[in-house]
């Protein structure tokens, strides 16, 4: 951690040197000598550590590779007897992204903080509490990657007051417990706070705010649509928070239309998704890692058994006009020169790959809905989960509809009311009240969109059943289960390691996953 840190004040230092095209938009710390809350505040939800967006060296190195062949979302043209293995790429990515590029920019953020008088505190005090919602998403992606990691004594060398350079390992626990009770303080925080249109750092809100625009409203419904999530994917470990978050939330706004959802808008002089890059977002990685992209054999055959919308907006069409995936397994796959888009379907390039304009994508409406549907059918809250289970499916639909249509070039078709109703009525689809298929169809949603809360929620329930990875020649092949803390912060941090290193291996499950 001693280098991560040293980093970090080396970073800060040269901010000067350093370019982003998205907070290139807006004032920019990156032009001025002096680094002042707000400019920070643009920096880190513009950064790639953020959570905000799957990014180009994530999606290259993790994304793609890894994860998706894990939860098979998709499947490769060759047969990748890899695909289990983490290399040091892997592992370090989403962690150098998050501590040296994200948090070394909200710790900076409190330092400058300490230094005010009380006066000024008070108008920067909303941005301290919407950074705490950035950070809280960032932070559950990275420990639902990692399990403990350093947090509460993290990124604190450059603080005036108790500086820390060895950081020690929170344990999952201790880090959602934080979160949680965090993003309560935010919420009471943000339901008394009133703008006032004569404080210059409130003025400047709507342009340093590259998420929402400095509409309040969207913040509060994120943070409770983040409370909602944390609350329900800790449930099964931690039943009696998860029920008392709900009971305190349930009457609070949240992201319950398309037009609520939170999204990092890939705004840019060409279109960030497509642009290659450090910092870029994804789209980048599905044209450079292109034999990734076919369309996974379990997906493909359960939509096509309901007649699913949304496969046209997932998915291309083989030669035949017919969707088909391609197996996961080395074992079962055909050769690499037999999967060609003749036979199979791609994931969809209008999507991703040359769509210019996708956005990161913090939160939407049917995860939310699915959630409620979730907690419903837990006795946490008294709603009908049907209701939310059919308004998550019909939100997912009108949501990737959006989504292609931001692409210029293609000319998506909304599908008709009936035959989204005869969809969502249909044998498989139509709502049983059992986890598998709620999970199932989260599972579709978040696809190829939302990797690693995809992934998180794989491991939590364990559906939909999918295929049995075997290589060609040898033993199964047993997806991670976490990934493993980069063997650099294993040297740096070496005392702290020590005392969670036990639990750092690929096949321990992580605190909330509960069998």
């Amino acid at each position: 951690m001693k280098k991560i840190i040293l980093s970090i004040v080396f970073a800060i230092t040269l901010l000067s040197s350093c370019k982003d095209d998205i907070g290139d938009l807006f004032l920019n710390p990156n032009r001025s000598t002096t680094s002042k809350i707000e400019y920070l505040f643009a920096e880190a939800n513009s950064n790639k550590g953020a959570g905000l967006r799957e990014n180009y060296g994530t999606g290259y190195a993790l994304v793609l590779p890894k994860i998706f062949q894990w939860t098979q979302v998709t499947a490769s043209k060759t047969a990748d007897e890899n695909m289990m293995d983490l290399s040091a790429g892997t592992i370090s990515t989403s962690w150098t992204a998050y501590y040296v590029n994200f948090l070394s920019k909200v710790s900076e953020m409190g330092a400058l903080y300490e230094k005010l008088s009380e006066k000024e505190q008070v108008s920067y005090d909303i941005y301290l509490n919407l950074i705490k919602i950035v950070r809280a998403n960032a932070t559950s992606k990275t420990t639902d990657l990692y399990g403990s990691i350093p947090f509460s004594e993290a990124a604190k060398s450059r603080l005036i007051k108790n500086q820390i350079i060895f950081p020690k390992f929170d344990t999952q626990k201790e880090i959602y417990e934080f979160l949680l009770k965090d993003l309560k303080e935010v919420d009471d925080f943000l339901k008394s706070f009133q703008f006032n249109d004569e404080d210059l750092v409130h003025i400047t809100l709507s342009n340093q705010d590259l998420l929402n625009g400095g509409d309040i409203d969207k913040w509060i419904k994120l943070n409770n649509s983040l409370r909602l999530r944390f609350a329900m994917r800790i449930s099964d470990a931690n039943s009696e928070l998860a029920k008392t978050t709900l009971k305190e939330i349930v009457n609070r706004p949240l992201v319950l239309t398309n037009e609520d959802n939170i999204l990092e808008e890939a705004k840019g002089p060409d279109g960030l998704n497509t642009n290659g890059g450090d910092g870029k977002f994804i789209g980048r990685a599905f044209k450079d890692l292109n034999h990734y992209a076919y369309a996974g054999k379990i997906m493909v055959d359960i939509m096509n058994e309901s007649k699913d919308p949304r496969r046209a907006f997932y998915f291309s069409k083989n030669e035949d006009g017919d969707y088909v995936g391609v197996p996961s397994s080395p074992r079962t796959k055909p050769s690499g020169s037999d999967i060609t888009t003749k036979e199979y379907s791609k994931i969809n390039h209008e999507l991703i790959k040359d769509n210019e304009f996708l956005p990161g994508i913090v939160i939407t409406a049917s995860e939310v809905y699915f959630l409620l549907a979730e907690a419903a059918m837990k006795g946490y809250i008294s709603g009908n989960a049907k209701e939310y289970y059919d308004e998550g499916l019909r939100t997912s639909i009108q949501f990737y509809y959006n989504l292609v249509k931001l692409n210029t070039n293609a000319n998506p078709m909304l599908p008709v009311t009936s035959d989204v109703d005869n969809f969502i009525n249909s044998s498989t689809v139509k709502h049983d009240g059992t986890i598998k298929q709620l999970a199932t169809q989260k599972w579709i949603h978040f696809g190829v969109i939302q990797a690693k809360e995809g992934y998180a929620d794989y491991r939590r329930f364990d559906y939909p059943i999918l295929e049995v990875n075997y290589p060609v020649v040898g033993d199964l092949m047993e997806m991670p289960l976490r990934i493993t803390i980069p063997d650099g912060e294993r040297l740096r941090n070496e005392e702290n390691y020590r005392k969670i290193q036990a639990a750092d291996k690929v096949d321990n499950r992580v605190w909330w996953d509960i069998k």
